[in-house]
């Protein structure tokens, strides 16, 4: 069970897109041409102030947006942890209170032969 939610919780890692500083030259490459093609698409033109405004607030955007997606994959993996073990433990605590508790069961007899049992 928790090889499977240590398994979960690396998979939900996995899931949050790396951060600028975690990318390669390639990957920065791609993502500034990403972003000067996100400023060009809303009609801003090539060597103007607004071209370059436009790429540092989107670039600053972005560098944001993957620390907070990081932060949360982060705090939603060692959420799921929490919860895991808390289960774990309730669920062992639960087996000892059964194994520790006696059971004790009356035999009444009754008419034609029968018995009833009770156990408690």
């Amino acid at each position: 069970m928790r090889v499977g939610v240590l398994c979960l919780v690396v998979a939900l890692a996995g899931c949050a897109e790396k951060t600028v500083t975690e990318m390669g030259y390639e990957e920065r490459l791609e993502l500034a041409g990403e972003i000067i093609n996100r400023c060009k698409a809303i009609g801003l033109k090539d060597n103007t102030p607004e071209l370059s405004h436009c790429v540092e607030a989107e670039a600053d955007k972005e560098v944001y947006g993957r620390e907070i997606a990081r932060e949360r994959a982060r705090r939603m993996g060692m959420a799921i942890s929490t919860s895991m073990q808390s289960y774990g433990d309730s669920m062992q605590q639960q087996a000892a209170i059964s194994r520790a508790r006696q059971v004790q069961c009356t035999h009444t007899p009754g008419y034609g032969g029968t018995i009833t049992t009770n156990c408690y």
